[in-house]
């Protein structure tokens, strides 16, 4: 189960949320929908918070008002710059960027304090949870998921 570590998210609109701390076995869990998906994780302890609160961090960000530029600032570089603007302004690392070669495309996913696995489209700010897709994501074996 995650757990509270004291901390606290401000978002750009001065709300605040709790930080949890979850597990590798936790992400791994939560990845089930991934199933055959090849997953490689960076650190030993990830931060996340509620739903509601990755939902605020992406309804104010500015990742998705970036132009697309073919092969300079395309799908993988939106994946990775919001997984890093996550990283560097709120300290969240529950966020995977996702090499889908079956799908040819980059996106992210996102660990919630609920351990909900949420596909989320950097370009467009659409996000959908991931196992509402099971049955997709099961077919995609050439998946690779950083954490």
């Amino acid at each position: 189960m995650p757990d509270r570590v004291g901390w606290y998210v401000k978002t750009k609109s001065g709300l605040t949320y709790p930080i949890y701390r979850i597990t590798q076995d936790e992400i791994k869990r939560a990845m089930k929908p991934f199933r055959f998906s090849l997953k490689l994780f960076d650190d030993s302890e990830y931060y996340t918070i509620s739903h509601a609160g990755w939902m605020t961090i992406i309804n104010e960000d500015a990742v998705d008002m970036r132009r697309y530029f073919t092969e300079i600032f395309d799908c993988d570089d939106f994946a990775r710059y919001f997984k890093c603007m996550c990283i560097a302004n709120y300290r969240l690392n529950a966020v995977g960027f996702v090499r889908d070669y079956s799908a040819r495309h980059a996106y992210n996913v996102i660990i919630d304090k609920d351990l909900n696995a949420w596909i989320y489209e950097p370009q467009t700010d659409d996000i959908w949870r991931a196992d509402e897709y099971a049955d997709e994501l099961h077919r995609k074996v050439l998946c690779l998921i950083t954490f």
